[in-house]
C-alpha cells in the first residue's frame, strides 16, 4: 500500500519512514520498488529512513538492503524506539 500511495502521489514527499518488518512486503523490498519507480519516472530521490528495532547498526541495515539489490544512496537508519527530538530533527532537515 505504501508503494502504491507513493507512486500515486501528486506531490513530493520530504522523506519516508519505512518500517523494515511489514506483513505483506518487507521495508527493503518496498524501498527498492520506490527507488526503481523514481528512476523510471525521472523523479527526485526521496530520503528513506529505515526504522527498526531488529538491527542494531547502520552497516547491517545497508548490507541487508544491498542484498535485495538496493543502493544505499538516500537511505538512512533509525533505531526504535524513536524519540520526539530525533523525529523533529528529521522533519526540520527535510523541509
Amino acid at each position: 500500500e505504501a508503494v502504491e500511495k507513493y507512486r500515486g502521489s501528486t506531490g513530493e514527499y520530504s522523506f519516508i519512514l519505512m518500517d523494515i518488518n511489514m506483513p505483506v512486503m518487507d521495508g527493503f523490498s518496498a524501498a527498492k520498488k520506490i527507488r526503481e519507480w523514481e528512476i523510471e519516472n525521472n523523479k527526485k530521490q526521496t530520503d528513506i529512513y529505515f526504522v527498526t528495532g531488529e538491527y542494531f547498526n547502520e552497516a547491517d541495515v545497508f548490507s541487508r538492503f544491498k542484498n535485495v539489490g538496493g543502493s544505499s544512496s538516500g537511505i538512512r537508519y533509525l533505531n526504535k524506539p524513536l524519540d520526539s527530538d530525533t523525529l523533529k530533527k528529521i522533519i526540520l532537515q527535510c523541509k
